[in-house]
């Protein structure tokens, strides 16, 4: 192997040298990927929905708590009130936004690498790609912030960073008594509980952590189910995709059902016997029309023609009948042979002509004659029979 990828870098060496001017190969750039969510659908839309809310009104904070909006919905009152709640309400988890010169009048964050607030630009800041998740003492919640840009450092900081925070300790000491860290944060009820802890080991107070978390999820879900049955909470729209405004198309599509190959056989039975039976009707109209004389005059005038019919009647032939007003074949079978400019044989010869036809059109193969292929098709069983779909 390292023989084989030397020698490959010798030819191409070899191919530069030969042909300056060759161009290189450029390596495709790799695309970042999408982030994915670290929740369920129903807790992603509740944060998409909040993020909305707080960028389409400045004044948000003046109406809800930082700290701790809510999905909407009390489960403790869901019960007693008339109006329905939605189930999730039970699982959603609260959410914390902290963006500081929203919710602290005059207050702007500071830049961790400069630590000035001069260049920092807050009306273009973006939201991070995904809120960290906060934990307490019975459950857990989620903090969200926004990216500002330092037009002096040239790079976007998050308003949780821990020297932005140190640096702004002053001014939202008292607002904001969450410890964060990179992976997650903590809130000021665990950090009391920690505290006023110290005495047990740090596995006592994991256990009875969890049968505290435990013991909350037991009484949620005894607050969904006793709504569910109390006919309190808001039923599912099977039409809509969870966590969506958006419906699916589940009820406009219908079962596929199996059709045997018989059956499949018969509609394209039906549709040769039409278009057989319409070669039919189109033959019969074509023998029972009249032939005009002077058609006859102007197939014989062209000597390349070949087989043209009424062979023993010629051009002075049809010119002498039209001059008699017999204009067409049936005119010479109903009129009365009294002149001696018409003779009788003619007569004999367009019938002749006639009957010739009629004989070898039923004379043709099946495929070939729409007699006969019309007369097998009407009799066969597939077309009798209704098909077991209808």
């Amino acid at each position: 192997m390292p023989q084989q990828a030397l020698h490959a870098q010798q030819s191409k060496s070899d191919d530069m040298s030969a042909n300056p001017h060759l161009k290189r190969k450029s390596s495709p750039k790799l695309k970042p990927k999408g982030s994915k969510p670290r929740h369920g659908t129903a807790q992603e839309a509740f944060i998409v929905n909040t993020r909305k809310a707080i960028d389409g009104d400045p004044f948000f904070f003046h109406k809800h708590e930082w700290s701790r909006i809510k999905h909407g919905g009390s489960r403790h009152s869901c019960l007693a009130q008339p109006k329905k709640i939605s189930v999730d309400c039970f699982c959603v988890k609260d959410c914390a936004a902290w963006i500081p010169h929203l919710i602290i009048p005059d207050c702007m964050p500071s830049c961790p690498r400069c630590l000035s607030k001069v260049a920092v630009d807050v009306t273009n800041a973006e939201w991070v790609e995904n809120p960290k998740m906060m934990c307490g003492v019975c459950s857990h919640r989620h903090i969200d912030a926004k990216c500002c840009t330092c037009h002096e450092c040239k790079k976007p900081f998050a308003g949780w960073h821990e020297a932005t925070l140190r640096q702004d300790a002053e001014e939202t000491s008292g607002v904001m008594n969450f410890r964060l860290s990179k992976g997650f944060a903590v809130d000021e009820e665990l950090c009391t509980y920690i505290v006023t802890h110290t005495n047990d080991t740090a596995a006592s107070m994991h256990q009875k952590l969890k049968k505290t978390i435990a013991d909350n999820w037991t009484n949620d879900a005894a607050f969904c189910y006793r709504a569910v049955i109390g006919q309190r909470a808001k039923k599912r729209n099977p039409n809509y995709l969870d966590g969506t405004n958006q419906q699916s198309l589940d009820k406009h599509l219908a079962p596929l059902e199996v059709i045997p190959p018989a059956a499949k056989k018969a509609p394209q039975l039906r549709s040769s016997l039409a278009h057989l039976e319409e070669q039919l009707e189109g033959a019969i109209a074509k023998a029972s029309r009249d032939v005009q004389f002077i058609d006859m005059f102007n197939k014989k005038k062209n000597c390349d023609k070949t087989g043209p019919p009424f062979k023993d009647i010629g051009r002075e032939n049809c010119r002498l009948l039209s001059n008699q007003r017999i204009l067409t074949a049936n005119e010479l079978f109903d009129c009365d042979v009294r002149s001696p400019a018409v003779l009788e044989s003619w007569q004999d010869i367009v019938q002749a002509c006639k009957c010739v036809c009629m004989s070898t059109a039923l004379q043709r193969p099946a495929m070939e004659c729409p007699i006969s292929a019309v007369a097998s098709l009407r009799g066969h069983p597939l077309l009798d029979a209704s098909p077991p779909w209808q």
